[in-house]
Order: C-alpha cells, then sequence, then structure tokens
C-alpha cells in the first residue's frame, strides 16, 4: 500500500444521515430533541469559546446524565442505529475503494453502538473503526438514583431554552447562565459527575491525536493524507490535514467547517467524491484541485454534485457565503433540516 492509499472518514454525515445521538433522544427522552439542540448549541458555544479540556463533539458525554435517567441501555442505542440511512453510493464506494487496495478508516465521535454498526453495514472492518466508547450499562450501576430530580429539572429547564434558530445565538447566554452551573458545580459533587468523567468521545483534538497515532503507526504524514469531513467535531483535524498539504475534503458541511477544509463537494451520492480520491492517488494534491476546477456545475443543482476548491479563499467572506448556502440546501436534503442545523 502506497502513501495515498487511504481515506480517512467521518461517519455522520459523510456515511450515514441519522445524527444518532439526536436521534436516540427524540426516542426516549421526553422533548428529548429539543434537549439535544440545546446541548448541541451549548457544545458549539463551549468549542467556539475555547473552553479548557472541552472537545467539540463533548455532547455525547453531557448527555450521559440525560440518558441514564431516562433508562435509555445500550440495546437501545444499537436499536436506533439499525434505523440509520447509509448516503447512497456508499457502499458501492467502499467496495471499490477496497477492492484496489485502498484503506478506508473511520475516525468517528459517534458512540461505538452506531459507529460500529454503520461500519459493518458500509462494509468497514471493525479494527478500522475509532470511535467513542460507551459503556452506557455499567455507568448506570454507578450512580445514585437521588440524583436523578437534579437531572429531571435541568433537562427541563433547557427543554425551554428551545428556539428553531438556535444556531444563530438567539439563547447562547441563557443557555451557557442554566448548563455551566449544572454540568461544572452541580454533577461534579454527585456521583453522575464520576461517570461522566469516564466518558472520553473522540472528537476534537482527540480525532486529530487518533489521526496523527494512526499515521505514525503506518510511517506516512499529513501531507499524505486524504480525509472525508462535515462538522465542528472534525475541524481541528481537517485544519491540521490542510496545513499539512493533505486533502481535507468538505461533505455537506456546515459553517463551523468549511473554513478550514481544502475542497468540498456538496452531493446526495457518495461516489461523487471518487474522481477527487482517483486523482489524489496519482497525482497528489496539484491533481485534485485540477479536476475540482474542471468539473461544471451540476445541471440540477438540487440533486446534482457541487465542487469548490477551498484552500486560500477562507476570508472570501462573499465566496464562503455562497459555499456554504450550497452545501447547507444538499446538507439538508440528505439529513433533514433538524440535523442539518446542528453543529
Amino acid at each position: 500500500m502506497s502513501a495515498r492509499d487511504a481515506a480517512y472518514y467521518d461517519l455522520e454525515g459523510p456515511i450515514s444521515s441519522q445524527d444518532h445521538a439526536q436521534a436516540v433522544c427524540k426516542r426516549f427522552i421526553p422533548d428529548g430533541d429539543k434537549l439535544f439542540a440545546a446541548l448541541s448549541r451549548y457544545d458549539d458555544i463551549l468549542t467556539l469559546t475555547d473552553r479548557e479540556g472541552y472537545e467539540p463533539g463533548d455532547t455525547l458525554m453531557l448527555l450521559t446524565p440525560f440518558l441514564i435517567e431516562a433508562g435509555v441501555t445500550e440495546e437501545d442505542l444499537k436499536a436506533v442505529s439499525t434505523e440509520a440511512g447509509l448516503v447512497p453510493g456508499i457502499c458501492e464506494l467502499f467496495n471499490e475503494l477496497q477492492n484496489e487496495g485502498c484503506l478506508v478508516w473511520i475516525i468517528s465521535t459517534s458512540y461505538e453502538q452506531h459507529a460500529l454498526s454503520i461500519a459493518q453495514r458500509a462494509g468497514v472492518p471493525d479494527w478500522q473503526v475509532s470511535c467513542t466508547k460507551f459503556p452506557l450499562d455499567q455507568f448506570r450501576n454507578q450512580t445514585a438514583k437521588e440524583d436523578f430530580s437534579l437531572i429531571r429539572k435541568a433537562r427541563k429547564k433547557a427543554v425551554k431554552l428551545y428556539h428553531n434558530k438556535l444556531e444563530s445565538g438567539v439563547n447562547d447566554k441563557p443557555i451557557q447562565e442554566l448548563l455551566d452551573p449544572f454540568f461544572w458545580k452541580r454533577l461534579p459533587k454527585a456521583k453522575f459527575g464520576q461517570v461522566m468523567a469516564k466518558v472520553e468521545v473522540m472528537g476534537g483534538r482527540r480525532k486529530l491525536k487518533t489521526l496523527e497515532d494512526e499515521i505514525r503507526e503506518r510511517g506516512i504524514y499529513l501531507s499524505d493524507i486524504f480525509t472525508v469531513v462535515d462538522s465542528i467535531t472534525d475541524f481541528r483535524m481537517a485544519q491540521a490535514v490542510e496545513a499539512g498539504g493533505g486533502i481535507a475534503l468538505v461533505w455537506n458541511g456546515n459553517r463551523f467547517i468549511i473554513p478550514y477544509a481544502t475542497c468540498g463537494v456538496a452531493a446526495v451520492d457518495a461516489r461523487a467524491i471518487k474522481p477527487l480520491f482517483q486523482a489524489w492517488r496519482e497525482g497528489g494534491r496539484k491533481a485534485v484541485r485540477e479536476i475540482v476546477e474542471s468539473i461544471p456545475e451540476p445541471e440540477n443543482p438540487e440533486t446534482g454534485s457541487h465542487y469548490h476548491w477551498l484552500a486560500g479563499r477562507e476570508k472570501d467572506d462573499v465566496f464562503q457565503e455562497e459555499v456554504l448556502a450550497i452545501h447547507k440546501r444538499l446538507r439538508t436534503v440528505c439529513r433533514g433540516i433538524e440535523v442539518a442545523n446542528l453543529g
């Protein structure tokens, strides 16, 4: 296997359309969709303010007490995962890549119960998946039921802060005023705080470290990396790969990731990436840029594939907004408006 014979994929977005944690909350927690939206926005706030020790995607750690209070089990997590849709063409793409001798590696923020399930369906072996370890049933046995009322009160208050445009920052101040003391002062004094401390979410710097550890083992460099990402949990990895001379491809991305990417593909079929990966294998970064800039706009902008070279244009606000609008439209088509609006 040569240095440029591997693709490193995020899972939710580029491989599966479901936001698993959001779907679990919606299914098992009262007003769980609203709770998840508030926690997701809180995750954005903590990431954007660079809270010490906090990584984008740690929403999955923040969810732990609410999942336990609602009685959610590991079997429940797996059951919701079985309902997740795969991005059209992803199984065919992965099959083609692996038959051509390429390695497909998944680095996912998702709970292991979801990540391993989706990987299996997409034809990627378990050993090529890095994700969030989450022994939820074991955690439940380590908590105290007398703390449930504290969690229930916080849940009900957080739900009331829901707004259908949370991503605009409309309720940032009240969200932070509620959740800062809950998560960082009250819970640490309860047994739930000890449980939360054991959840190490595969997001942010941890995604980047996992990538760096894997390529170090293979004896390659960031300049040899082709990664496919879509959201805020990936921005540190994308930033490092782009700075290192590799390819950080954003797939139906949001505003938190597009400025850090090398190039973008907004599409409904995963196979739209294949020409870029082939160009990467054969001619590296220069070849990818040439093919991205040579592909015309699709005849049908609603379902066709859009390609953009992003590197070097992160300060071009007009261009960034145009690209974002296209990606948001295709992201909504693929994932639905609820999930598309999450960070």
